[in-house]
């Protein structure tokens, strides 16, 4: 499995050297040339044999965030995540058979593939087509990240989170305020000086899909006027 894994990520080396700023590490391509966000088009690698599934996507990691979530919540969490499974009508350049995710193989050639359907056959994809996936998946997400963030300041990305999409289908409902995500933009809205927000969000008033994750949301609650306070005298939560 190792040395498959590392047939894989070599490619993946390989492909990122195209791109201007981007490097690739632990199954992940990186930006890091935002000071205040870096930038990352993650794999959703899983490795099984000689079988790599990939089920990729865009992630925003900012660094103030990062602070606050370990001061508040004491685990670190990203200012933004999006599946490209949830946005693949929004993708261009992967191909769109492979759109909701793909198993990349050693030798597809060699798989008893005659008695599966001819969809399933078609997310199946030969190590030698796979630097093409990875620069198409590149593509689409620096093309996501342009298109749904606003990057030139921190202050601006962090005032316009979350990010506005449409989903793929829908039965895939829009998510980005619920659970940990909802979280998220509690300590993203306090690191702006919006603390009202907070409790807008852990009362009954902002209804959410999903059941919201009461043990955090009680743990900021119980941080607000401390942090309140610290952002009235600097300016600042952290």
């Amino acid at each position: 499995m190792a040395s498959f894994k590392n047939d894989v990520y070599e490619i993946c080396v390989e492909a990122v050297k195209g791109f201007s700023g981007w490097e690739f590490s632990s199954g992940r391509f990186i930006n890091k040339l935002k000071g205040h966000t870096n930038l990352v088009i993650y794999g959703g690698f899983g490795f099984r044999g000689d079988v790599a599934s990939f089920y990729p996507g865009v992630q925003l990691n900012n660094k103030k965030l990062a602070k606050l979530c370990r001061i508040v919540i004491g685990e670190e969490l990203p200012a933004s995540i999006v599946s490209f499974q949830r946005i693949s009508n929004s993708l261009e350049s992967i191909p769109s058979n492979l759109r909701l995710g793909c198993d990349i193989v050693k030798n597809k050639g060699m798989m008893p593939l005659e008695d599966v359907d001819a969809a399933i056959r078609e997310t199946f994809v030969d190590i030698s087509d796979a630097r093409d996936l990875f620069e198409a998946t590149i593509r689409d997400g620096i093309r996501f990240i342009e298109a749904h963030y606003d990057l030139s300041s921190e202050e601006k990305f962090l005032s316009a989170l979350p990010a506005k999409y449409e989903t793929w289908h829908v039965n895939s409902p829009y998510d980005e305020w619920e659970r940990r995500k909802g979280v998220v933009m509690c300590l993203v809205r306090m690191l702006i000086g919006d603390f009202d927000f907070v409790e807008r969000y852990g009362s009954a008033g902002f209804e959410t899909i999903f059941p919201k994750e009461t043990r955090e949301i009680e743990l900021i609650l119980k941080s607000l006027p401390e942090l309140k306070g610290r952002y009235e005298r600097t300016g600042s939560v952290v």
